[in-house]
C-alpha cells in the first residue's frame, strides 16, 4: 500500500491542525472544518510506494463574505539574524499578513529548500517556522523566507552562524600553485602548502575534469604541503590544474597552467632531461634591486636563479615580453641572468620582471628602474642614484663531474671533467688531500674551453684513493671527486680474501674538512668535505651559532628561529 500526502501550493500540511486527513481503504479524504479565504489554493494528493508515485490535484477558492480589499504581504515579525550551537535543535520564525493569506517558501543561500529532508517546514494563519532537529556546521548560512500573493510578495533574510563543538579553521593556501613550462618527457611537479582544520580534503583536476592517482599520476597531502606529480610529460598533460581543499568550515582552490613543449633536437631519453630526474622549483638566490641613472648610461639588472631542470628565463618591461636586439642584451652566465641596456632612454624606464620556470614551478623577481633627464637637477640624496658598474666575473662551476674508476694494475687511467669560470679558473689537483704535480708519469691538462684532466700512465697500488680536483678565481672556487680503485691480485683465493676485505664495513672518515671563511653580505658562499665510509654514510647537518649582544658586547647562544634562519641563509 503507498503512503499519501497531501499538499497545499506545493507544502505538506501533514502536521497542520487546520487541515484533517485521513487514507481508508484506498480512499484519500481531506476535510476542512471551517473555510476560510486563506485557504483558497490548489492542493495536491501524491502517493508513493517502491514502485513510484501518483498525484491528483484541484483548486479550492473560497470567496470572503466581507469582500475585504486585497493586501500585499508584509512581515509583521521578520527573521532575526542568530547563533546556534552545532548538534542543538533550533528553528526560525517569522510572521506575514496580507489578503488573502500569502503562501510562503524558504530558501538557503538563493537555494528553495521546501522540499529538503533536513528541515521540517511549518505555516499556520500566518505563522511561519523552519526547524532544525540537529545543527551542523554546513548549515551556516543565509536564510530568507519569501511570501506571495495574488497582489505582491514580501521576503525576510537572516544569517544563521553555527558555532562548532571543536574550533575549526577554513582552509587556506599559504603557498599557491605556481605555473611550470616541462618539455616532452619531463617529470612535471606541482606544489602548494594548504592549511585548515580539521585538515582538508584535497581534490584536484585538469581543465575541468577530475584527477584520480594512476601508476603515471602520484598525488601526496602531509604536513601541509599537497604534491602532484607526473611522472612524464606529454602535450596532453597542458592545461589548468586545479586543487580544491574542503573541510567542515569551508573550502578553497588553487590554480596554475601548464605547458608541455617537444624535446629540443640535441635531447635524447638518456639526457639530463629524462622523466627520472627529480625537478626541483626555481629559486631565485640573488633578487632584482631598484636602480636609477641618468640618460644615455649603460644599465645592467642581475639576478642569481637555480633550478632542475635548467629554468627557462623570460624578462618583462611593463608586462611586456623583452625581445634581444642591439639596444637589449640577455646575458645568461652559469645560474646568474642579466638584462644589459646599452643606453638608457627615458621611455626604457618603469617596472622590470623577470621570470624563471621549469617543470617544478615559477618564480620571478621585479625592480623598478628610474631613468632621469640630463637636464634635471641632481637629488640631494644620491641614496638610489647610481652609476652602474657592471659586474663582470663568475665563479668556477662544474659542468661535467669526475666519475669513478676501477683499473687494473699497469693500466693508463685518465679522470676527465670540465668547469668554467670568469676569468678561467686555476686548476689544482689532489690524491687524499696531497697535492699533484705533473710528472713524467702523471700528466695535468687544462684547454681553453675549460675541459680538465689528469692521465696516470701507468697506474700501481701507490694511485688508489680519493682524486679532488679543485678550480678556484676571484670569485669563488669549486670542488669534485673521484675514487681510483686498484685491481692487483688475480689469484682466485686471494681474490676471495680480497672480496672479504672489501666488504668489510668500514666507519665514517673525514678525509676533507670545512674551512672557516669570510664572506659579504648577501655574497653566495658555499661549505664542503669529503667523507668515506662502507657502507655509504648518512650525512646528518647541524648549524649551531652564536650572537654578539649590540648592547653588552657579550656572545650568546642563537634561538631555534634565529638557527633556522641562519639555516636557509646559508643554503
Amino acid at each position: 500500500m503507498p503512503q499519501v500526502i497531501w499538499y497545499k501550493d506545493g507544502i505538506s500540511i501533514q502536521s497542520n491542525p487546520d487541515y484533517q486527513t485521513t487514507f481508508d481503504q484506498g480512499i484519500c479524504t481531506l476535510t476542512i472544518e471551517e473555510t476560510f479565504t486563506e485557504d483558497s489554493a490548489r492542493f495536491t494528493c501524491r502517493a508513493a510506494n517502491t514502485a513510484g508515485t501518483a498525484e491528483t490535484n484541484a483548486t479550492l477558492s473560497v470567496k470572503d463574505r466581507t469582500r475585504r480589499t486585497a493586501v500585499t504581504p508584509v512581515f509583521t515579525k521578520s527573521l532575526q539574524s542568530c547563533t546556534a550551537q552545532e548538534g542543538s535543535t533550533f528553528q526560525l520564525e517569522c510572521k506575514v499578513e496580507g489578503n488573502p493569506l500569502p503562501t510562503v517558501q524558504w530558501y538557503k543561500n538563493d537555494a528553495c529548500i521546501d522540499t529538503s529532508p533536513d528541515y521540517v517546514i511549518t505555516y499556520n494563519n500566518g505563522e511561519a517556522v523552519l526547524r532544525f532537529e540537529e545543527v551542523f556546521l554546513e548549515d551556516q548560512a543565509e536564510y530568507c523566507c519569501r511570501a506571495t500573493n495574488q497582489v505582491g510578495t514580501d521576503f525576510s533574510s537572516a544569517q544563521l552562524t553555527v558555532e562548532p563543538l571543536e574550533p575549526t579553521e577554513a582552509p587556506s593556501f599559504i603557498t599557491p600553485l605556481s605555473n611550470v613550462m616541462a618539455r616532452a618527457g619531463q617529470k612535471i611537479k606541482l606544489e602548494c602548502d594548504v592549511t585548515g582544520l580539521p585538515a582538508p580534503d584535497l581534490t584536484w583536476s585538469h581543465n575541468g575534469k577530475p584527477l584520480k592517482e594512476t601508476r603515471d599520476i602520484k598525488m601526496q597531502y602531509d604536513d601541509k604541503k599537497a604534491t602532484l606529480v607526473v611522472n612524464e610529460a606529454f602535450p596532453k598533460d597542458a592545461g589548468v590544474y586545479v586543487v580544491a581543499a574542503k573541510n567542515i568550515a569551508g573550502e578553497a582552490t588553487s590554480s596554475c597552467n601548464v605547458s608541455v613543449k617537444g624535446r629540443l633536437p640535441t635531447e635524447t631519453s638518456d639526457s639530463e632531461l629524462a622523466s627520472d630526474m627529480e625537478p626541483v622549483k626555481p629559486s631565485i638566490q640573488l633578487a632584482l634591486k631598484d636602480i636609477s641613472v641618468f640618460e644615455g648610461k649603460r644599465v645592467r639588472l642581475d639576478c642569481i636563479i637555480v633550478g632542475q631542470p635548467e629554468p627557462e628565463v623570460i624578462w618583462y618591461h611593463n608586462d611586456r615580453p623583452v625581445k634581444e636586439s642591439s639596444d637589449f642584451k640577455l646575458l645568461f652566465q652559469g645560474d646568474r641572468c642579466s638584462l644589459v641596456i646599452e643606453e638608457a632612454y627615458l621611455e626604457d624606464a618603469g617596472e622590470y620582471k623577470v621570470v624563471a620556470i621549469n617543470s617544478g614551478g615559477e618564480a620571478s623577481s621585479k625592480c623598478n628602474l628610474s631613468v632621469k633627464s640630463m637636464g634635471e637637477t641632481e637629488p640631494a640624496t644620491r641614496t638610489h642614484l647610481v652609476e652602474v658598474v657592471e659586474i663582470v666575473g663568475m665563479p668556477p662551476k662544474f659542468s661535467k663531474l669526475l666519475t669513478d674508476i676501477l683499473a687494473p694494475e699497469g693500466d693508463k687511467v685518465t679522470f676527465e671533467c670540465c668547469v668554467n669560470g670568469d676569468p678561467t679558473p686555476e686548476i689544482t689537483w689532489y690524491l687524499n688531500n696531497e697535492e699533484i704535480e705533473d710528472s713524467d708519469k702523471v700528466k695535468l691538462q687544462h684547454d681553453e674551453e675549460g675541459n680538465v684532466s689528469l692521465t696516470i700512465l701507468e697506474v700501481s697500488p701507490e694511485n688508489k684513493g680519493v682524486y679532488t680536483v679543485k678550480a678556484h678565481n676571484s670569485f669563488g672556487e669549486a670542488k669534485c671527486f673521484a675514487n681510483l680503485i686498484v685491481k692487483t691480485i688475480s689469484s682466485p683465493e686471494i681474490k676471495r680474501k680480497v672480496v672479504e676485505v672489501e666488504d668489510k664495513p668500514v666507519p665514517p672518515a673525514f678525509q676533507e674538512l670545512f674551512g672557516d671563511r669570510t664572506v659579504n653580505e648577501d655574497e653566495t658562499t658555499k661549505f664542503e668535505c669529503v667523507i668515506t665510509g662502507k657502507p655509504t654514510p648518512k650525512v646528518l647537518r647541524k648549524i649551531f651559532g652564536a650572537k654578539r649582544d649590540e648592547v653588552t658586547g657579550e656572545w650568546r647562544k642563537l634561538h631555534n628561529a634565529e638557527l633556522h634562519a641562519l639555516y636557509f641563509s646559508l643554503t
